[in-house]
C-alpha cells in the first residue's frame, strides 16, 4: 500500500528500541555500585545518596529519551533516527524548526544527563567508605566491581573514537 515494510507505529517501536542501548550498560553498572556498597556494609549496604540520585538521573534521562522518540515520529509526524556515531544517542527531525531547535537542545541534555551521571556513580564506587572508616576494608575492592566500572567507557571509546569494524585503521 504505501510501500513500507513496517507500519508508523511499528517504526516508532523499533526507535524506541534503539533510543535503549544505554539501559543494559547503566544498569550493569548500578549492579556493580549496590555490589560494592554492599562489600563495605554487608546489613545495610547502600551507595552514598547522591550516587543514587545519579542513578535515577540516568534512568530518567534514558526514559526521557525513549519517550521523545516515540512522541515525535507519532505525534509529531517527524522523524527519530539513532545517531551513527554516538552510541545510544537520537537525532530528531521535525518540520517546526523552533520545535526542532528545542529538540535537539533536549537531546543534547539528555546526553549530558547520562554522562555525567554514569561518570559520577563510577567515581562513587571507588570513594564509597567503611561506615566503621576502617581503611583496610575500604580498600579492598573486588576485581569484578572494579573491572566492571570501567565497561561504560570501554564500550563507547570505539564510537567516540572512530574505530569501529567497518573502518579498519590496521591490514593484517
Amino acid at each position: 500500500m504505501t510501500g513500507s515494510k513496517y507500519s508508523k507505529f511499528e517504526n516508532s517501536m523499533m526507535n524506541a528500541t534503539n533510543a535503549m542501548n544505554f539501559a543494559p550498560m547503566l544498569s550493569v553498572l548500578f549492579i556493580g555500585a549496590r555490589m560494592r556498597a554492599l562489600q563495605m556494609d554487608p546489613v545495610n549496604g547502600a551507595p552514598q545518596k547522591w550516587a543514587q540520585n545519579c542513578f535515577y538521573m540516568c534512568t530518567y534521562a534514558t526514559a526521557a529519551q525513549v519517550i521523545i522518540s516515540v512522541a515525535v515520529t507519532l505525534v509529531l509526524s517527524g522523524t527519530s533516527t539513532p545517531n551513527k556515531d554516538v552510541e545510544g544517542d537520537m537525532v530528531f527531525k521535525v518540520e517546526n524548526k523552533a520545535l526542532g531547535t528545542v529538540l535537539s537542545i533536549g537531546r543534547y541534555l539528555i546526553m549530558f544527563c547520562i554522562y555525567v551521571g554514569f561518570s559520577c556513580v563510577i567515581y562513587s564506587i571507588f570513594t564509597i567508605q567503611h561506615p566503621k572508616g576502617d581503611l583496610h576494608a575500604t580498600h579492598l575492592c573486588d576485581h569484578a566491581v572494579r573491572d566492571q566500572s570501567h565497561l561504560p567507557v570501554l564500550l563507547h571509546l570505539p564510537h567516540d573514537m572512530d574505530l569501529r569494524n567497518d573502518r579498519r585503521v590496521h591490514r593484517i
